[in-house]
């Protein structure tokens, strides 16, 4: 699978990457979990960068704990294909969304669901998407039976946020994002592709000492299409 990747030295850097305060060695296991909520404070979130997310995005995903109260099948459209607004008028965010064997989910737009349950198919595109940015908001994604979750951007981009509502499931359990195979005869399938990269990683030019401002790469990151 290949995955549009933005890097992130988890040494306390500020929200601009700029300026690495503190580090932490291989052995300070104890300090590492101690401090983990400050650093993860510090660190990095695209949900909560306004200028980079769709804008009902933060709104909808959020704080907003509501456990589903209610499993829905969803009843197929033309040709047994449904969109999103169609998905939406049988369940949203009290809902646990169930894709039923046979149907298949072209995701067109942005949507809020409880729970996402995939026995069907999931087919997210350039070709399906309508604008150059949507979202998926849910509890869970698991993709079970003989289901199958197809996603692959190349110039338009998707956002799945596992949102705190409370929803579980018996296998995959909070925030989750998989598969589940409930006999040797399920075949689940989860294929993603992102935008392509030149390189996915790269290596610091010098070491990272403790209060550095700033980190040397190896490769550009601008050519590498970070």
């Amino acid at each position: 699978m290949k995955f549009p990747l933005q890097v992130l030295i988890f040494a306390a850097l500020n929200e601009y990457y700029n300026y690495a305060f503190a580090a932490l060695s291989q052995g300070q296991e104890a300090e590492y979990l101690a401090n983990f909520d400050a650093m993860n404070e510090l660190g990095y979130s695209m949900i909560s960068d306004e200028g980079k997310v769709p804008p009902s995005f933060i709104s909808e995903c959020k704080n907003s704990w509501n456990p589903p109260t209610r499993d829905v099948i969803v009843l197929p459209g033309e040709n047994g294909y449904v969109n999103s607004s169609q998905i939406s008028q049988q369940c949203g965010s009290s809902s646990v969304c169930i894709i039923p064997l046979g149907v298949t989910y072209q995701v067109d737009s942005s949507i809020n669901l409880g729970a996402l349950v995939v026995e069907g198919s999931v087919e997210w595109t350039d070709d399906t998407q309508v604008d150059m940015r949507a979202f998926l908001c849910t509890g869970y994604v698991s993709v079970e039976g003989q289901g199958k979750w197809t996603m692959d951007l190349q110039d338009k981009e998707a956002f799945i946020y596992l949102k705190d509502n409370g929803a579980t499931h018996s296998h995959l359990r909070t925030r989750a994002f998989g598969s589940y195979a409930a006999s040797s005869t399920d075949y689940p399938i989860i294929q993603i592709n992102g935008r392509e990269l030149l390189r996915t990683w790269s290596l610091l030019a010098e070491p990272l000492k403790q209060n550095d401002l700033t980190l040397k790469l190896m490769h550009d990151p601008n050519r590498m299409g970070w």
